[in-house]
């Protein structure tokens, strides 16, 4: 029966129409209470890159050569075929997926391994993903298990063994890949979205998907990494990859997702396609209350918000991401999409990074004034997305910096120089500063906090004494530099610290061996004063 199926599997994935989009009327803005509203750009923006009509790839045409590095090319880069049908009164989501990559590994391949990250809220996971800090917010409506089961699997058609060990799911080979060859994998799978305010989780009414697809392993030079769902920070590590996704679900529902977009409606239900082209990975959000309100940057990125709750200062909130995305803009680089998807969801954190789209908690959003963790969210689409790095062992790389470049949307130099300070000190007081290094990976943190302040503060803190090392000019021609040469790829330790000294023009192993190590170094000492 199950080779019967996989058979089914390949014929839908190789005839299919859909998977090719075509066909489908462009998306008209979805709107549930009321119409969507433009927020026109705040002249105190900041400029941005120049960017123009948008091309096939799904990148703004206005990315600079010497700005971006070129991406790679088509077959370079994993493809997602994927076809999803939700059920919003079962909460059941079913998805048949395609996953196309050529076997760069070096040897021939027995064995595939894929990420099933969401699995890890299955009632009888453990260790559990989250520390018991956070189980308040998380079961704020009662306790309530999910689950995503792998059902079949082929590999080049065969059908696959599957192995499960935690989120890591082993896919055996009936005949080895050789080198080389491209791998076409088959999966069938089904999940059940719980009321969690976690990655992927639902309030009810609207559901949402972080980290949620299965998605294939990342491999290196180190083999393939299949890191537990670690509590603390974000345990994923993912590549560049293109994603054609389908979502089905009832005409009254609204999808949101990363890239763009084409909906076509049939029988009362609305099916929306996503093509979205070199992303690290794809999230996405169902609901029947969402109002869609945008605004459009001085250079024509277009910010889309997806929110239910009326008490939202949405004017203010699409002026914040208006005014980061074109800060990043000046002092990084070119955002490289044509679009931005803001969604209110439910979340244990104020907010989570997707590429193209940032997931924002509702309680946040409706409390604060500021929306300074929007700033956050959006700073990652440099660092994480486009820059990637591994998460569960360099977590400063993504997080400490964007905290740190973040400062320059909401003040002048000075006052990121006493709210520097002012960090500085309260993070020296913190015996947990001597006690845990940003060497440390994530299964070494046993709070959120510890992981806190030495991933985000103490890495923004380093970032920080850079700053003041190199002199402005120099830190932010290193941002460039950086951003530049690892666009579309991996960076770790090493990149960072090459790229740093080659524009310094000297080695800083003093410096950052005393920011690595233990305890806390003073500013000046490392920095030198500015």
């Amino acid at each position: 029966m199950k080779r019967r199926f996989i058979i089914i599997l390949a014929v839908i994935f190789l005839n299919s129409a859909w998977l090719g989009g075509g066909g489908c009327a462009p998306y008209a803005a979805p709107t549930q209470t009321e119409e969507a509203q433009t927020i026109p750009t705040p002249e105190s923006a900041a400029p941005g890159q120049d960017q123009h009509p948008p091309g096939d790839t799904g990148l703004a045409a206005g990315t600079q050569p010497d700005e971006i590095a070129a991406p790679p090319q088509p077959l370079s880069h994993n493809e997602y075929e994927v076809r999803l049908e939700y059920d919003p009164v079962e909460r059941v989501i079913t998805g048949v997926e395609k996953i196309t990559f050529a076997n760069r590994t070096g040897a021939a391949l027995n064995q595939v391994y894929v990420m099933n990250y969401f699995n890890a809220f299955a009632e009888d996971y453990t260790p559990a993903p989250y520390f018991e800090e956070m189980e308040d917010k998380l079961f704020a409506r009662g306790v309530d298990y999910g689950y995503c089961n792998i059902l079949n699997a082929s590999i080049n058609s065969d059908e696959a063994e599957i192995t499960t060990d935690g989120v890591a799911v082993e896919l055996s080979a009936q005949n080895p890949v050789a080198e080389g060859e491209q791998c076409v994998v088959l999966l069938q799978f089904e999940a059940y979205i719980p009321e969690l305010n976690a990655r992927t989780g639902g309030n009810g009414q609207e559901t949402w998907f972080g980290n949620f697809l299965p998605i294939l392993a990342a491999h290196d030079s180190e083999g393939w990494h299949k890191d537990p769902y670690y509590p603390a920070g974000d345990p994923f590590y993912s590549e560049i990859s293109n994603y054609t996704v389908s979502v089905s679900a009832p005409a009254n529902y609204t999808v949101a997702g990363t890239g763009p977009l084409t909906v076509t409606e049939m029988d009362n239900k609305r099916t929306t396609t996503f093509n979205a082209r070199l992303v690290r990975d794809f999230a996405f959000a169902i609901g029947s209350r969402y109002t869609l309100t945008t605004a459009v940057t001085q250079h024509g990125t277009e910010v889309q918000l997806y929110s239910f709750s009326p008490e939202i200062n949405r004017e203010s909130l699409l002026t914040t991401a208006i005014k980061s995305l074109e800060y990043y803009n000046t002092v990084i680089g070119s955002y490289p999409y044509e679009e931005l998807k803001i969604v209110e969801a439910g979340l244990y954190t104020n907010g989570m990074e997707y590429p193209g789209i940032i997931f924002m908690d509702s309680d946040y959003l409706k409390r604060t004034s500021d929306f300074r963790s929007v700033a956050h969210e959006i700073g990652h689409q440099w660092f994480y997305n486009v820059v990637g790095n591994n998460q569960t062992r360099d977590a400063w790389l993504d997080e400490g910096l964007t905290m740190l470049i973040q400062e320059g949307v909401f003040y002048d130099r000075n006052g990121i120089d006493l709210r520097m300070r002012e960090d500085y000190e309260i993070l020296a007081s913190k015996r947990v500063s001597a006690g845990k290094s940003m060497d440390d990976p994530l299964g070494e943190f046993g709070s959120w906090s510890e992981y806190y302040d030495t991933h985000y503060t103490k890495g923004k803190l380093m970032a920080y004494a850079l700053m003041l090392k190199m002199g402005d000019e120099k830190f932010y021609e290193f941002i460039k530099r950086f951003y530049s040469e690892y666009s579309f790829k991996i960076a770790d330790k090493e990149a960072f610290i090459e790229t740093a000294e080659a524009v310094y023009g000297e080695k800083l192993t003093s410096f950052f061996d005393a920011w690595f190590g233990l305890p806390l170094p003073p500013l000046e000492d490392t920095a030198g004063g500015r």
